[in-house]
């Protein structure tokens, strides 16, 4: 029991710190803090998501899931970086010019970094 609940706690203190961080740079990179802000909130999402899916699966938290959480927002971290900084740079005025601009010029970008990684996770799924 006291080792689970060192595993939750330290996994929790790693995703703060990791989501703070991305919160910083992001802040940095984007000289905008809503956007950043936004960025931070998907990634949120997609650590709350991942999360989730542990009892969902039937796993239980040990040492490598909780390893596996604290990576998720760096992994993550990568797509909203690239989306954020191309709906800055847009030349658009409005927010839909500025999303369309954003996936133009980095939407292929991103579809193909998360093609090429499900394609190497597949061998992760077959021992």
């Amino acid at each position: 029991v006291y080792v689970r609940a060192k595993l939750v706690e330290e996994a929790l203190s790693g995703i703060y710190f990791s989501i703070g961080l991305a919160f910083a740079v992001l802040t940095l990179a984007t000289t905008n803090i809503l956007v950043a802000f936004f960025a931070v909130l998907v990634i949120s999402c997609v650590v709350v998501c991942t999360m989730g899916m542990i009892p969902i699966l039937g796993w239980k938290l040990g040492a490598l899931e909780s390893i596996g959480l604290v990576m998720v927002p760096g992994l993550s971290v990568d797509f909203v970086a690239h989306l954020a900084e191309a709906y800055i740079e847009s030349e658009s005025h409005d927010r839909e010019g500025r999303v369309r601009d954003m996936l133009a010029r980095v939407g292929i970008s991103i579809v193909s970094g998360a093609i090429s990684t499900l394609g190497a996770s597949l061998f992760l799924f077959f021992p």
